[in-house]
């Protein structure tokens, strides 16, 4: 694995910079490949700026226009009702954006029955457009708009006929509490939703520094990680550490206080760091730096074989702890590091 990984990796991210127009598209052309190239998974990708220009879902976008009032007042009695996360939103907003020639992405606002008003906070730009009755000339302006989060998932579901829609475990699920609301007030079509919601769990080579670092300052071995010991061991050695200072300090040594201070100090540092680090959710380069896709493809089969599976609120979820085995810490060989993860958390540096 290492080394040719990490150059096709890098093969990725350079190809998708140069074939990218923006930092959006850049971000899916790096996925869509990963999964072909990396993880050899078959799905047909395509870019929602493709589809403006195409004018493809034009009627589906044209019926949620013509039910505007409809729309937001659903959108805003599920953001209350469901106690939502999400500002609400005025009547005479419209849900798609539209994009100004400086390349950003503005509001739009309704200024009459048929016509929106589009002003740019960066370059001040404004468009007026001009749709017409019923909204007949929404294709005059179709290739500079774009979906919102709320909009994007009625016109997809309803243009595409899915049977399944994949959400993220956050705010694609709050956004889609809203979307089966005005779907269901509109007519529109209601694929089943399915989210999984999981942890990463993994020892990279950074992970690595960290609890070597962290077992030489304290003289910690591999079962303090993995049982309830950690915590215990560590906070005696700062107690050690206190107690130094304290016996400089009634000796009148301010030598010694100094050294042992800057001790203490150094130490809760170092705690203080570690435990960010595990605190930080995994960057997935790294985790392709550690490990090869393969690896990573039997880690989601394993956790999904023991996953707790949960439907609720037209959504079926799956939750598990995803454990990555780098191999990195031989002496570590915890089937659930979760458990290292845990124990590092629950340091206390006071």
């Amino acid at each position: 694995m290492g080394e040719k990984q990490s150059d096709r990796i890098l093969e990725i991210l350079w190809k998708s910079y140069e074939l990218a127009g923006n930092f959006a598209e850049m971000n899916a052309f790096i996925f869509a490949k990963f999964c072909h190239e990396i993880f050899d998974i078959r799905i047909r990708f395509f870019l929602y700026s493709d589809m403006h220009r195409e004018k493809v879902f034009l009627n589906e976008a044209r019926v949620i226009l013509q039910n505007l009032h409809l729309f937001n007042n659903s959108y805003n009695q599920a953001i209350e009702q469901k106690h939502l996360d999400i500002p609400l939103v005025k009547e005479d907003r419209i849900p798609f954006w539209f994009e100004c020639e400086c390349g950003v992405k503005i509001e739009i606002i309704l200024i009459d029955s048929f016509t929106g008003l589009a002003r740019c906070p960066s370059c001040n730009k404004e468009y007026l457009l001009e749709f017409l009755e019923n909204f007949e000339n929404l294709s005059t302006y179709f290739h500079n708009m774009d979906f919102n989060a709320v909009s994007r998932n009625m016109i997809m579901a309803d243009g595409l006929g899915d049977s399944l829609f994949l959400s993220g475990s956050g705010g694609s699920l709050q956004y889609g509490h809203i979307s089966d609301r005005i779907s269901e007030n509109l007519g529109f079509h209601l694929p089943v939703t399915f989210a999984w919601r999981s942890q990463d769990f993994y020892l990279g080579m950074v992970h690595n520094g960290a609890i070597h670092d962290l077992r030489k300052q304290f003289f910690l071995s591999p079962d303090d990680f993995l049982s309830g010991t950690l915590k215990g061991k560590i906070l005696g050695s700062l107690s050690k550490i206190q107690a130094k200072i304290t016996d400089a300090e009634v000796a009148g040594d301010k030598k010694e206080v100094k050294y042992w201070s800057g001790m203490l100090n150094n130490s809760k540092n170092q705690i203080s760091m570690i435990k960010n680090i595990f605190a930080t959710t995994p960057s997935f380069l790294d985790l392709l730096e550690n490990l090869s896709g393969e690896e990573i493809i039997h880690a989601w089969n394993l956790t999904l074989d023991h996953a707790e599976i949960g439907y609720m609120n037209r959504v079926c979820q799956v939750s598990g702890k995803i454990n990555y085995h780098t191999h990195l810490l031989s002496d570590l060989p915890s089937d659930d590091m979760s458990v290292i993860y845990e124990n590092i958390k629950n340091i206390e540096v006071g």
